[in-house]
């Protein structure tokens, strides 16, 4: 399994090394940062940093993306489904990832705790 552990690594994981188109990144992260705040905001998440969540679900994003598409589950154009998913469902579609991402830092060690207590 593929980790990356910044933005940066992660955008050069997906443009350069799975050929993600460039704008499909930008917009990826662009679509996180609204749902990571949304994320937060729909589990009254309290001291948490939200650029620290913002960056691991764009890092366990990118992973996943990687992933599915060494599994053949994907293609690098599909990123624009993940993309509308995002804009429709942020919350959701945010939650999924915290999972994966839970145990990276206490931040998200907090948001995940928030989404697992409240189901």
């Amino acid at each position: 399994m593929t980790r990356v552990e910044n933005t940066d690594e992660a955008e050069v994981l997906l443009v350069e090394e799975y050929d993600v188109p460039q704008n499909l990144v930008d917009k990826l992260f662009e679509e996180m940062e609204t749902a990571a705040s949304a994320l937060i905001e729909e589990y009254d998440v309290i001291d948490v940093d939200a650029s620290v969540v913002e960056e691991s679900l764009m890092c366990g994003f990118a992973e996943a993306i990687a992933e599915s598409i060494d599994r053949d589950v994907r293609e690098p154009s599909d990123v624009r489904g993940l993309v509308d998913d995002l804009k429709r469902n942020p919350v959701s579609s945010a939650s999924t990832v915290a999972g994966r991402v839970a145990t990276r830092n206490e931040d998200m060690m907090r948001v995940s705790e928030a989404i697992l207590t409240s189901r």
